[in-house]
């Protein structure tokens, strides 16, 4: 196997700052019969690539630019064709409109856990999941990020 599931997560991260989505959608598993795809901003995941396109297409309307960070990449061999990968990751986002208004974007912190299958020379996406911080945290982070010492 040549490629690296860690390249990837880099194509992702890429493909998210970019705004690419034809990238993002063929970074999946097109021969997986179910994949799974929870944002965190959904209640339910998307188990097939035309949701997953259509998520994408509503996120061009709705979004008018994302900067995406990874932190903290783990992966793990399941079997010889499959790995999970979890990191963290630091996403701003600012909607449409929201710059020419002086509205700053939004942030969030989430933390992931991805499942890729190698197929055809690379290694793609068959299960993603993004899990928002826990009330507690997210209440602790805020508090120290409000600090001025």
């Amino acid at each position: 196997m040549t490629a690296s599931a860690e390249a990837t997560i880099e194509a992702y991260r890429e493909a998210w700052n970019a705004m690419d989505f034809d990238s993002l959608l063929k970074l999946w598993d097109d021969q997986e019969s179910e994949i799974y795809y929870l944002a965190e901003e959904f209640e339910k995941p998307m188990v097939s690539l035309a949701e997953v396109s259509d998520y994408f297409a509503l996120t061009t309307a709705a979004v008018e630019s994302v900067k995406l960070w990874v932190d903290g990449l783990r992966l793990k061999t399941l079997a010889e064709d499959l790995q999970v990968a979890t990191f963290d990751m630091h996403v701003d986002a600012s909607l449409t409109g929201s710059a020419a208004r002086g509205v700053k974007p939004l942030g969030i912190d989430v933390r992931v856990s991805a499942i890729l299958k190698y197929r055809d020379g690379r290694w793609r996406f068959i299960h993603y999941v993004e899990a928002p911080l826990g009330a507690l945290p997210f209440v602790r982070r805020a508090y120290h990020a409000n600090t001025r010492g």
